[in-house]
């Protein structure tokens, strides 16, 4: 899938493609919600889980984790503003795919 591929699931809370990516919307859910949409069963797993908004359910994302952090620019299109790994496989992934022997 191309970069433009992917979209907000403003409506349906969760998109899944190719049945390993888990794309949540998480603005209109709290931790309470959580399991209700069944979050449990993917996030953590070996699927990939987008979340935005991944404040709302404060203590239950898992500890490592690859954090990308988005901002809107002049043209209201969204950017990467910065990426932070959590924890030691985060930062091996992420020094991979920076082509580097460790992350920064």
């Amino acid at each position: 899938m191309g970069p433009g591929a992917y979209r907000s699931p403003s409506f349906d809370l969760v998109h899944v493609y190719g049945g390993r990516v888990y794309h949540a919307d998480l603005d209109r859910v709290d931790a309470s919600e959580w399991e209700e949409i069944g979050a449990e069963e993917w996030v953590g797993q070996a699927a990939i889980a987008i979340l935005e908004h991944g404040e709302r359910v404060p203590g239950r994302l898992p500890e490592d984790r690859l954090e990308v952090h988005l901002a809107r620019g002049a043209t209201r299109r969204r950017r990467v503003a910065g990426v932070r790994p959590r924890g030691p496989r985060a930062r091996a992934w992420l020094a991979r795919a920076l082509g580097r022997s460790r992350a920064r």
